[in-house]
């Protein structure tokens, strides 16, 4: 049985919480997706990996190196508490997200990992 929380539907598999649909969009419980990171000024640079799918994270993480090499600096920064309660400042950049034929404007930390979090999940799937 799916346990229902901000619009997203999880189940427990594995012993792990996961992510299984938002509106329509069925993840099949995916723990991973391909996903493309474009740059909103230069539509035709961008970056495709696999993301770690965490509703546990808000915003979309990506790593820096890859993000650079698409002509992706940093445009501010934000400060995030992190799992162990300590506050971090990290850069953040306006980017693209597109996942399963959705396309997400979404705020992008500059990180070391690949990761799709609650904001651009939220936005994937609703009735346009």
């Amino acid at each position: 049985m799916g346990v229902r929380g901000v619009g997203l539907e999880f189940a427990w598999m594995d012993g792990m919480r996961m992510l299984v649909r938002r509106s329509g969009l069925d993840l099949g419980g995916a723990t991973h997706v391909t996903a493309t990171v474009r740059s909103m000024a230069e539509p035709e640079r961008s970056w495709t990996g696999r993301f770690r799918i965490d509703p546990g994270v808000v915003d979309c993480v990506v790593p820096r190196r890859h993000l650079e090499a698409i002509g992706l600096t940093a445009q501010g920064t934000r400060v995030y508490e992190l799992e162990d309660g300590e506050f971090e400042r990290v850069d953040v950049v306006a980017g693209r997200i597109e996942i399963m034929g959705e396309v997400v404007g979404a705020t992008v930390v500059m990180g070391d990992e690949a990761v799709l979090g609650r904001v651009v999940l939220e936005g994937v799937g609703e009735d346009r």
